[in-house]
Protein backbone atom coordinates (compact mmCIF):
# COMPACT_ATOMS: atom_id res chain seq x y z
CA UNK A 1 0.00 0.00 0.00
CA UNK A 2 1.41 3.30 -0.65
CA UNK A 3 1.20 5.98 2.31
CA UNK A 4 0.50 9.42 1.97
CA UNK A 5 3.82 11.62 2.13
CA UNK A 6 3.69 14.91 3.41
CA UNK A 7 6.54 17.40 2.80
CA UNK A 8 7.80 19.76 5.73
CA UNK A 9 10.03 22.47 6.48
CA UNK A 10 13.51 21.50 6.79
CA UNK A 11 14.24 23.18 9.64
CA UNK A 12 17.59 21.92 10.16
CA UNK A 13 18.87 24.06 7.17
CA UNK A 14 16.74 26.91 7.85
CA UNK A 15 18.34 27.24 11.59
CA UNK A 16 21.88 26.66 9.98
CA UNK A 17 21.51 29.33 7.53
CA UNK A 18 20.58 32.11 9.88
CA UNK A 19 23.01 31.40 12.15
CA UNK A 20 25.59 31.48 9.17
CA UNK A 21 24.38 34.81 8.98
CA UNK A 22 24.67 36.10 12.11
CA UNK A 23 28.09 34.89 12.52
CA UNK A 24 28.96 35.96 8.52
CA UNK A 25 28.09 39.74 9.50
CA UNK A 26 30.82 39.69 12.00
CA UNK A 27 33.20 39.18 9.38
CA UNK A 28 31.37 41.54 6.96
CA UNK A 29 31.26 44.28 10.11
CA UNK A 30 35.22 44.11 10.56
CA UNK A 31 35.82 44.10 7.18
CA UNK A 32 33.46 47.33 6.56
CA UNK A 33 35.48 48.66 9.59
CA UNK A 34 38.76 48.46 9.17
CA UNK A 35 38.55 49.26 4.76
CA UNK A 36 35.70 51.18 4.03
CA UNK A 37 38.27 54.36 3.80
CA UNK A 38 40.58 52.07 1.74
CA UNK A 39 37.89 50.43 -0.87
CA UNK A 40 35.60 52.60 -2.46
CA UNK A 41 31.57 51.99 -1.60
CA UNK A 42 31.05 50.54 -4.99
CA UNK A 43 33.61 48.18 -4.71
CA UNK A 44 32.98 47.25 -1.13
CA UNK A 45 29.63 46.58 -0.94
CA UNK A 46 29.48 43.79 -3.55
CA UNK A 47 32.38 42.36 -2.03
CA UNK A 48 30.43 41.95 1.11
CA UNK A 49 27.38 40.70 -0.60
CA UNK A 50 29.82 38.00 -2.48
CA UNK A 51 31.25 37.08 0.09
CA UNK A 52 28.01 36.32 2.45
CA UNK A 53 26.57 34.61 -0.74
CA UNK A 54 29.51 32.49 -1.03
CA UNK A 55 29.67 30.95 2.24
CA UNK A 56 25.74 30.29 2.06
CA UNK A 57 26.01 28.60 -1.02
CA UNK A 58 28.58 26.15 0.45
CA UNK A 59 26.91 25.69 4.01
CA UNK A 60 23.20 25.41 1.95
CA UNK A 61 24.97 22.69 -0.26
CA UNK A 62 26.43 20.69 2.58
CA UNK A 63 23.28 20.96 4.55
CA UNK A 64 20.59 20.19 1.71
CA UNK A 65 22.82 16.41 1.01
CA UNK A 66 23.28 15.63 4.70
CA UNK A 67 19.90 16.37 5.26
CA UNK A 68 18.42 13.96 2.39
CA UNK A 69 16.70 17.33 0.51
CA UNK A 70 19.26 17.37 -1.93
CA UNK A 71 18.12 15.43 -5.52
CA UNK A 72 20.67 14.32 -7.95
CA UNK A 73 17.67 13.23 -9.96
CA UNK A 74 17.03 16.60 -10.73
CA UNK A 75 17.07 17.95 -13.96
CA UNK A 76 18.94 20.75 -12.71
CA UNK A 77 22.19 18.76 -11.46
CA UNK A 78 24.56 16.78 -14.14
CA UNK A 79 27.63 16.91 -11.76
CA UNK A 80 29.76 18.41 -9.37
CA UNK A 81 31.15 20.55 -11.93
CA UNK A 82 27.77 21.80 -12.94
CA UNK A 83 27.20 22.34 -9.52
CA UNK A 84 30.18 24.95 -9.54
CA UNK A 85 29.71 26.18 -12.83
CA UNK A 86 26.37 27.46 -10.93
CA UNK A 87 28.62 28.58 -8.00
CA UNK A 88 30.93 30.31 -10.01
CA UNK A 89 28.16 32.12 -12.32
CA UNK A 90 26.58 32.79 -9.29
CA UNK A 91 29.33 34.66 -7.51
CA UNK A 92 29.87 36.81 -10.75
CA UNK A 93 26.24 37.60 -11.12
CA UNK A 94 25.96 38.64 -7.30
CA UNK A 95 29.19 40.66 -7.14
CA UNK A 96 28.35 42.60 -10.15
CA UNK A 97 24.56 42.86 -9.15
CA UNK A 98 25.20 44.66 -5.80
CA UNK A 99 27.86 46.77 -7.59
CA UNK A 100 25.43 48.27 -10.13
CA UNK A 101 22.93 48.90 -7.60
CA UNK A 102 25.57 50.69 -4.94
CA UNK A 103 26.89 52.63 -7.68
CA UNK A 104 23.38 53.98 -8.79
CA UNK A 105 22.92 54.61 -5.16
CA UNK A 106 26.10 57.10 -4.56
CA UNK A 107 25.19 58.57 -8.03
CA UNK A 108 24.66 62.22 -7.72
CA UNK A 109 25.38 64.30 -10.63
CA UNK A 110 24.40 67.41 -8.79
CA UNK A 111 26.57 67.09 -5.48
CA UNK A 112 29.65 69.10 -5.54
CA UNK A 113 32.25 68.62 -2.93
CA UNK A 114 31.91 71.56 -1.05
CA UNK A 115 35.50 73.05 0.41
CA UNK A 116 35.99 74.01 3.77
CA UNK A 117 36.00 78.05 5.03
CA UNK A 118 37.63 77.25 8.00
CA UNK A 119 38.95 74.89 10.70
CA UNK A 120 37.29 74.11 14.11
CA UNK A 121 39.55 71.62 16.31
CA UNK A 122 37.89 70.15 19.36
CA UNK A 123 39.84 68.24 20.80
CA UNK A 124 39.16 65.69 24.25
CA UNK A 125 40.89 66.33 27.52
CA UNK A 126 39.19 64.06 29.69
CA UNK A 127 40.98 61.81 31.95
CA UNK A 128 41.07 58.88 30.14
CA UNK A 129 44.00 61.02 27.58
CA UNK A 130 46.25 60.65 30.35
CA UNK A 131 46.45 56.49 29.82
CA UNK A 132 45.60 56.72 25.41
CA UNK A 133 47.68 60.19 24.69
CA UNK A 134 49.75 61.07 27.52
CA UNK A 135 52.04 63.02 25.62
CA UNK A 136 49.62 65.36 23.93
CA UNK A 137 50.52 64.56 20.59
CA UNK A 138 46.74 65.30 19.55
CA UNK A 139 47.80 68.86 20.00
CA UNK A 140 50.95 68.46 17.93
CA UNK A 141 48.77 67.54 15.26
CA UNK A 142 46.97 70.58 15.27
CA UNK A 143 49.90 72.65 14.68
CA UNK A 144 51.25 69.87 11.65
CA UNK A 145 47.82 70.11 9.91
CA UNK A 146 48.01 74.11 9.71
CA UNK A 147 51.24 74.47 8.89
CA UNK A 148 51.24 72.61 5.90
CA UNK A 149 51.05 74.75 2.92
CA UNK A 150 47.90 73.57 1.50
CA UNK A 151 45.82 74.70 4.79
CA UNK A 152 45.72 78.70 4.12
CA UNK A 153 42.50 78.56 6.05
CA UNK A 154 41.57 80.18 9.65
CA UNK A 155 41.14 77.52 12.68
CA UNK A 156 40.51 77.65 16.34
CA UNK A 157 40.21 75.33 18.99
CA UNK A 158 37.83 73.75 21.56
CA UNK A 159 38.70 71.33 24.16
CA UNK A 160 36.18 69.10 26.29
CA UNK A 161 36.69 67.22 29.48
CA UNK A 162 33.25 67.56 32.31
CA UNK A 163 32.86 70.91 29.94
CA UNK A 164 34.33 72.72 26.86
CA UNK A 165 36.39 75.67 26.89
CA UNK A 166 37.58 78.05 23.83
CA UNK A 167 41.52 77.31 23.82
CA UNK A 168 42.26 79.57 20.40
CA UNK A 169 39.93 82.02 18.91
CA UNK A 170 39.00 81.88 15.58
CA UNK A 171 42.07 83.00 12.93
CA UNK A 172 44.83 82.43 10.63
CA UNK A 173 47.86 80.76 11.60
CA UNK A 174 50.90 83.23 12.72
CA UNK A 175 54.54 82.93 13.59
CA UNK A 176 54.22 83.23 17.48
CA UNK A 177 51.89 80.80 18.30
CA UNK A 178 51.07 79.51 21.86
CA UNK A 179 52.14 76.13 23.36
CA UNK A 180 48.69 74.78 24.38
CA UNK A 181 49.73 73.02 27.90
CA UNK A 182 48.46 69.09 27.98
CA UNK A 183 45.76 68.58 30.50
CA UNK A 184 43.89 65.12 30.73
CA UNK A 185 40.97 65.76 33.84
CA UNK A 186 37.32 65.19 33.71
CA UNK A 187 34.54 63.34 32.28
CA UNK A 188 33.74 62.85 28.38
CA UNK A 189 30.84 65.89 27.77
CA UNK A 190 30.38 64.99 24.03
CA UNK A 191 26.63 66.35 23.98
CA UNK A 192 27.20 69.89 25.57
CA UNK A 193 30.69 70.41 23.91
CA UNK A 194 28.39 69.58 20.39
CA UNK A 195 25.56 72.36 22.09
CA UNK A 196 28.08 74.95 23.31
CA UNK A 197 29.79 74.92 19.60
CA UNK A 198 26.84 75.65 17.84
CA UNK A 199 25.30 78.25 20.65
CA UNK A 200 28.51 80.08 19.92
CA UNK A 201 28.09 79.88 16.46
CA UNK A 202 24.68 81.82 16.70
CA UNK A 203 25.75 83.85 19.42
CA UNK A 204 28.59 84.78 16.65
CA UNK A 205 31.76 84.67 19.12
CA UNK A 206 33.17 82.59 16.14
CA UNK A 207 32.70 82.72 12.61
CA UNK A 208 34.23 80.66 10.08
CA UNK A 209 32.86 81.87 7.04
CA UNK A 210 30.59 79.87 4.40
CA UNK A 211 31.43 76.15 5.06
CA UNK A 212 33.47 75.50 9.07
CA UNK A 213 34.53 71.99 9.14
CA UNK A 214 34.38 70.52 12.63
CA UNK A 215 37.44 67.97 13.36
CA UNK A 216 35.93 66.12 16.42
CA UNK A 217 38.59 64.15 18.33
CA UNK A 218 37.82 61.80 21.23
CA UNK A 219 38.88 58.39 22.76
CA UNK A 220 35.67 57.55 24.77
CA UNK A 221 31.84 57.35 25.64
CA UNK A 222 29.74 60.36 25.62
CA UNK A 223 29.23 60.73 29.76
CA UNK A 224 26.42 63.28 29.30
CA UNK A 225 23.90 61.32 26.95
CA UNK A 226 21.96 58.15 28.32
CA UNK A 227 22.30 54.91 27.97
CA UNK A 228 20.00 53.59 24.87
CA UNK A 229 19.82 49.35 24.28
CA UNK A 230 18.59 49.52 20.69
CA UNK A 231 18.95 53.32 20.17
CA UNK A 232 21.80 55.81 19.84
CA UNK A 233 23.16 57.09 22.87
CA UNK A 234 22.76 60.56 21.32
CA UNK A 235 19.29 59.65 20.07
CA UNK A 236 17.45 62.21 21.90
CA UNK A 237 15.32 65.14 20.15
CA UNK A 238 17.78 67.91 21.41
CA UNK A 239 20.85 66.07 20.14
CA UNK A 240 19.38 65.42 16.72
CA UNK A 241 18.12 68.63 16.51
CA UNK A 242 21.64 70.09 16.78
CA UNK A 243 22.65 67.72 14.39
CA UNK A 244 20.64 68.70 11.45
CA UNK A 245 20.70 72.10 12.29
CA UNK A 246 25.06 72.04 11.74
CA UNK A 247 23.66 70.51 8.58
CA UNK A 248 21.19 73.42 7.31
CA UNK A 249 23.69 75.77 8.43
CA UNK A 250 26.60 74.08 6.19
CA UNK A 251 28.59 73.23 9.03
CA UNK A 252 30.15 69.38 8.82
CA UNK A 253 31.38 67.55 11.78
CA UNK A 254 34.30 64.92 11.28
CA UNK A 255 35.02 62.99 13.73
CA UNK A 256 38.30 60.84 15.29
CA UNK A 257 38.16 58.17 17.62
CA UNK A 258 41.17 57.37 19.12
CA UNK A 259 41.16 53.37 21.08
CA UNK A 260 38.16 52.48 22.06
CA UNK A 261 34.94 54.89 21.71
CA UNK A 262 31.51 55.17 20.92
CA UNK A 263 31.30 54.24 16.92
CA UNK A 264 27.84 54.10 16.35
CA UNK A 265 27.54 58.15 17.66
CA UNK A 266 31.28 59.09 16.11
CA UNK A 267 29.35 57.63 12.73
CA UNK A 268 26.29 59.42 13.75
CA UNK A 269 27.32 62.79 14.10
CA UNK A 270 29.66 62.68 11.02
CA UNK A 271 27.61 61.21 8.76
CA UNK A 272 24.38 63.06 9.37
CA UNK A 273 25.96 66.29 8.88
CA UNK A 274 28.21 65.22 6.09
CA UNK A 275 31.65 64.30 7.83
CA UNK A 276 33.46 61.29 7.80
CA UNK A 277 34.21 58.88 10.66
CA UNK A 278 37.94 57.72 11.23
CA UNK A 279 39.21 55.05 14.04
CA UNK A 280 42.88 54.75 15.18
CA UNK A 281 44.61 52.84 17.59
CA UNK A 282 47.46 54.67 19.13
CA UNK A 283 47.86 58.37 19.39
CA UNK A 284 51.04 58.48 16.72
CA UNK A 285 48.20 58.16 13.99
CA UNK A 286 46.35 61.01 15.04
CA UNK A 287 48.24 63.63 12.92
CA UNK A 288 46.72 61.34 9.40
CA UNK A 289 43.73 60.60 10.97
CA UNK A 290 43.08 64.49 12.03
CA UNK A 291 44.98 65.75 8.57
CA UNK A 292 42.16 63.31 6.29
CA UNK A 293 39.09 63.88 8.47
CA UNK A 294 39.47 67.75 7.98
CA UNK A 295 39.60 66.79 3.73
CA UNK A 296 37.05 64.28 3.90
CA UNK A 297 33.49 64.11 3.67
CA UNK A 298 30.80 61.44 4.03
CA UNK A 299 29.16 59.17 1.12
CA UNK A 300 26.23 57.95 0.80
CA UNK A 301 25.85 54.33 0.51
CA UNK A 302 23.45 51.55 1.01
CA UNK A 303 24.93 50.51 4.80
CA UNK A 304 25.02 54.12 6.23
CA UNK A 305 23.36 56.77 7.65
CA UNK A 306 22.06 59.30 4.22
CA UNK A 307 22.96 62.21 4.40
CA UNK A 308 20.49 64.17 2.25
CA UNK A 309 19.07 67.51 2.38
CA UNK A 310 16.87 66.74 -0.27
CA UNK A 311 15.32 64.15 -2.43
CA UNK A 312 15.38 61.90 1.17
CA UNK A 313 12.59 60.38 0.81
CA UNK A 314 12.85 59.26 -2.65
CA UNK A 315 16.44 57.85 -1.87
CA UNK A 316 14.88 56.17 1.30
CA UNK A 317 13.16 53.58 -1.30
CA UNK A 318 15.89 53.38 -3.39
CA UNK A 319 17.81 52.11 -0.29
CA UNK A 320 15.00 49.71 0.18
CA UNK A 321 14.48 48.88 -3.40
CA UNK A 322 18.00 48.18 -4.45
CA UNK A 323 18.48 46.10 -0.91
CA UNK A 324 15.63 44.17 -1.36
CA UNK A 325 16.69 43.11 -5.29
CA UNK A 326 20.25 42.34 -3.72
CA UNK A 327 17.98 39.78 -0.93
CA UNK A 328 15.80 37.94 -3.37
CA UNK A 329 19.19 37.42 -5.84
CA UNK A 330 21.40 35.86 -3.29
CA UNK A 331 18.14 34.12 -1.84
CA UNK A 332 17.00 32.77 -5.63
CA UNK A 333 20.93 31.87 -6.12
CA UNK A 334 20.91 29.50 -3.15
CA UNK A 335 18.07 27.49 -4.85
CA UNK A 336 20.91 26.06 -7.12
CA UNK A 337 22.41 24.79 -3.66
CA UNK A 338 19.45 23.40 -2.44
CA UNK A 339 18.66 21.79 -5.36
CA UNK A 340 15.03 20.79 -5.10
CA UNK A 341 11.97 21.76 -7.79
CA UNK A 342 9.66 21.61 -5.19
CA UNK A 343 11.58 24.05 -2.65
CA UNK A 344 12.12 26.57 -5.87
CA UNK A 345 8.78 28.43 -5.25
CA UNK A 346 9.07 28.55 -1.29
CA UNK A 347 12.69 29.61 -1.63
CA UNK A 348 11.89 32.76 -4.24
CA UNK A 349 8.74 33.80 -2.01
CA UNK A 350 10.73 33.39 1.44
CA UNK A 351 13.28 35.35 0.14
CA UNK A 352 11.51 37.87 -1.65
CA UNK A 353 9.48 38.63 1.69
CA UNK A 354 12.28 38.33 3.99
CA UNK A 355 14.63 40.87 2.05
CA UNK A 356 11.73 43.23 1.88
CA UNK A 357 10.94 42.97 5.47
CA UNK A 358 15.14 43.45 6.29
CA UNK A 359 15.17 46.34 3.97
CA UNK A 360 12.18 48.53 5.31
CA UNK A 361 13.38 47.43 8.78
CA UNK A 362 17.03 49.20 7.53
CA UNK A 363 15.25 52.01 6.23
CA UNK A 364 13.41 52.86 9.05
CA UNK A 365 15.90 52.04 11.92
CA UNK A 366 18.50 54.42 10.40
CA UNK A 367 16.12 57.20 10.25
CA UNK A 368 14.76 57.08 13.37
CA UNK A 369 18.32 55.83 15.46
CA UNK A 370 18.62 52.30 15.15
CA UNK A 371 22.22 51.11 15.49
CA UNK A 372 23.07 50.38 12.35
CA UNK A 373 25.01 47.48 13.06
CA UNK A 374 21.97 45.92 14.84
CA UNK A 375 20.12 46.70 11.61
CA UNK A 376 23.08 44.97 9.66
CA UNK A 377 22.97 42.35 11.46
CA UNK A 378 19.49 41.45 11.21
CA UNK A 379 19.42 42.42 7.48
CA UNK A 380 21.98 39.46 6.83
CA UNK A 381 20.07 36.85 8.96
CA UNK A 382 16.65 37.30 6.98
CA UNK A 383 19.36 37.85 3.68
CA UNK A 384 20.94 33.75 5.03
CA UNK A 385 18.02 32.41 6.12
CA UNK A 386 16.66 29.45 3.39
CA UNK A 387 13.47 27.86 4.00
CA UNK A 388 13.10 24.40 1.57
CA UNK A 389 11.14 20.91 2.43
CA UNK A 390 12.30 18.07 3.53
CA UNK A 391 10.86 14.71 2.94
CA UNK A 392 10.18 11.55 4.96
CA UNK A 393 11.72 8.60 3.09
CA UNK A 394 8.81 5.63 2.59
CA UNK A 395 8.62 1.74 0.92
CA UNK A 396 6.46 0.20 -1.03
CA UNK A 397 5.81 -3.61 0.64
CA UNK A 398 9.90 -3.36 1.55
CA UNK A 399 10.58 -2.59 -2.26
CA UNK A 400 13.08 0.30 -3.36
CA UNK A 401 12.47 3.62 -1.71
CA UNK A 402 10.10 6.40 -3.31
CA UNK A 403 10.11 10.05 -2.56
CA UNK A 404 7.48 12.15 -4.03
CA UNK A 405 6.83 16.17 -3.63
CA UNK A 406 3.47 16.20 -3.42
CA UNK A 407 1.26 17.06 -0.16
CA UNK A 408 -1.28 14.31 -1.25
CA UNK A 409 -1.52 11.46 -3.75
CA UNK A 410 -4.60 8.93 -4.32
CA UNK A 411 -4.33 5.78 -5.47
CA UNK A 412 -7.35 3.67 -7.97
CA UNK A 413 -7.66 0.56 -9.29
CA UNK A 414 -4.36 -1.27 -8.60
CA UNK A 415 -2.98 -4.81 -7.91
CA UNK A 416 -0.36 -5.39 -5.73
CA UNK A 417 1.41 -9.18 -4.84
CA UNK A 418 4.40 -9.64 -3.01
CA UNK A 419 7.27 -9.56 -5.57
CA UNK A 420 5.51 -7.99 -8.45
CA UNK A 421 5.43 -4.80 -10.17
CA UNK A 422 2.87 -2.27 -9.34
CA UNK A 423 0.71 -2.47 -11.65
CA UNK A 424 -2.95 -0.25 -12.96
CA UNK A 425 -1.86 2.61 -11.19
CA UNK A 426 -3.31 5.95 -11.24
CA UNK A 427 -1.81 8.77 -9.35
CA UNK A 428 -3.08 12.21 -9.02
CA UNK A 429 -0.71 15.03 -7.64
Amino acid sequence: MIKEIKSRINKPVFLISAVAGGILWFFCNYLYSTYRLKIAGFLMFPALCTFLFTVLFLIIWISSVVTGSFDKKNHLYTSIWGMLKYFSLSIVIIFFLSMLLEYLYELNPNQKITEPTSYIFVIDESASMSSNDPNGLRYNAISEIMNSPENTLPYMVYAFSSESRILRDMGYLTSNEEEIPINCDGATSIRETTLRILQDYKDKKWSGGKNPKIIFLTDGFATDLDNGFLWFKGNVPEFNTALEEYSKLGISISTVGLGSVDKQLMRKMAETTGGTFISINQAEDLADAMNTAATSYSERNLLSIRYMKHLNMLFGCLRVLFLSLIGLTIGGLLAFAYMDNASIPLILISSAISSVLGSILFELGIQTGVYQSILWFLLWILYASTLGYSYPENSILGSSHMRISSKRIQTSGYHIKKGQELRNVNIKL
